[in-house]
């Protein structure tokens, strides 16, 4: 008993030293400061774009705040609404730059100036590492500064004023544009007055502009980006890519809401090397409120004839309402089953365990195979259990099925699978069959399917094993 609670300890021992990382909040910072921009060290004319949101107790901003790379141009002044101005002066007396808040610099000015302060850094979540000072004097009781622990960029501001008040400040995007008529109309002229102060001041997290990386580098991005995507539910079912740049990776896509681009944008934004573009049909649509309405699309409705499945169903005297709910799930498991097929393919296409991979590439690919096979069993065994209660046999499930010839890789498999349930559940267009013809081969095409998928992660282990011995 003894021995299992001493080890108990020392686990918990363990686990909140790993929790604490081995820096100081001087190190931490003089790190972040490198996002701050040197104005005197040459860089390609370009404007950064940074998306920022600000959470007040009674108010929430979410702004763009756009710099000159090359410090060369002032943004055009802008009036802001009331209650946007007294959230901006009271940040500024806290010291708070509106147009930098998250300026390393301007947390370090403020850290320093604290004649007593306490430092704790610790480990906030995947791959970040937040540092929180707290201090008995003053307007401000707390800060918090969080940054990635891959590049040390700032990613997140929180302010904790005395009378309770808490700000928080969250980067939800960082990119860097082109100059263009649009880009340029946000800006004074050239020679406009107050440029010369620009050049002498330092703007925070401009400096960061792409730089060409290799292919084991690209790979890891790529790799990082995916299984993040993953982590998020966003690789099946929401229109995300991935496009590969001499300087990273460049996620784009379309989701349903702000809240979900929210999430994927945050998400994405703690990766090196990543650049996420997510748009949200939400958005969309408030932009499109004022244009005027589409045309009317007329409808015309079609008689179909009844599914295999429901001509099954209705001999047999069972409920409609069972009929469309089991439809629905077998379609889904076999939509979910070729999702999952199809990644694990296009990962074993894309990239080769024996190639020139690091170690961390290598085990991020080896973490994604794994997770997307596991998703493809869980589906083949809903699907097997959907096919089992929709052919009122529960034991159905086991039998071996009678098949015709095997399909020669693992995303045709997933598309006969797939093709199967359609027929079953919809119907064809071709000459109809039983639905006592189709259980058989639906069988036989979820046995080939998950075998498939087994080999193919045999197949990765093994490459992985020889890449190991080299």
């Amino acid at each position: 008993m003894m021995l299992a609670l001493a080890s108990i300890v020392c686990v918990f021992v363990w686990l909140q030293q790993q929790s604490r990382p081995d820096i100081t909040s001087n190190t931490l910072l003089v790190r972040a400061e490198r996002w701050d921009a040197d104005p005197y060290e040459p860089v390609p004319p370009a404007v950064i774009c940074q998306t920022v949101r600000i959470k007040a107790q009674k108010r929430t901003v979410e702004r763009a705040i756009y710099r000159d790379a090359q410090g060369q141009r002032h943004l055009k002044k802008q009036t802001l609404p009331p209650d946007d101005q007294r959230l901006k002066v009271r940040l500024e007396n806290a010291g708070v730059s509106w147009d930098a808040p998250l300026s390393a610099t301007g947390y370090q000015q403020w850290h320093d100036r604290q004649r007593v302060r306490q430092d704790e850094i610790k480990r906030s979540g995947r791959h970040l590492l937040e540092l929180t000072t707290t201090t008995p004097e003053g307007e401000i009781s707390a800060q918090t500064f969080t940054v990635r622990d891959t590049d040390f960029h700032p990613v997140d501001r929180t302010i904790s004023f005395r009378d309770n008040e808490t700000v928080e400040i969250a980067e939800l995007n960082y990119e860097v544009l082109p100059w263009n008529p649009a880009t340029t109309n946000l800006f004074e002229p050239l020679g406009a007055a107050g440029t010369g102060e620009l050049r002498r001041t330092r703007t925070s997290q401009i400096l960061h502009l792409p730089v060409s990386l290799d292919a084991t580098q690209l790979d890891e991005a790529e790799l990082s980006a995916r299984l993040a995507l993953n982590e998020l539910h966003a690789d099946t079912g929401e229109e995300i890519r991935l496009e590969r740049t001499p300087s990273g990776i460049r996620v784009t896509g379309i989701v349903e809401t702000e809240d979900r681009r929210r999430e994927l944008m945050a998400q994405l934004g703690l990766l090196s090397h990543v650049e996420p573009s997510i748009l949200s049909i939400e958005r969309l649509k408030q932009n499109l409120r004022d244009q005027p309405a589409a045309a009317n699309v007329r409808m015309d409705s079609v008689s179909v004839n009844p599914s295999p499945l429901e001509t099954y169903f209705v001999a047999r005297g069972r409920d409609a309402d069972a009929l469309r709910e089991l439809s629905q799930g077998l379609l889904n498991s076999a939509i979910t089953a070729s999702q999952e097929s199809r990644s694990i393919a296009d990962l074993l296409n894309r990239f080769s365990a024996d190639g020139a991979m690091n170690d961390v590439a290598r085990a991020t690919l080896a973490e994604l195979i794994f997770v997307h096979r596991e998703k493809l069993m869980a589906a083949l065994d809903e699907e097997r259990r959907l096919l089992g209660e929709a052919a009122g046999n529960p034991d159905m499930e086991r039998l071996p099925g009678v098949t015709g010839r095997r399909a020669d890789s693992l995303v045709n498999a997933a598309n006969r699978n797939l093709s199967l349930c359609e027929e079953l559940a919809l119907g064809s267009s071709g000459q109809p069959r039983n639905a006592e013809l189709i259980f058989p081969e639906l069988i036989a095409s979820m046995n080939d399917l998950g075998a498939d998928a087994r080999q193919a992660q045999n197949g990765f282990q093994e490459a992985t094993a020889r890449s190991g011995k080299r």
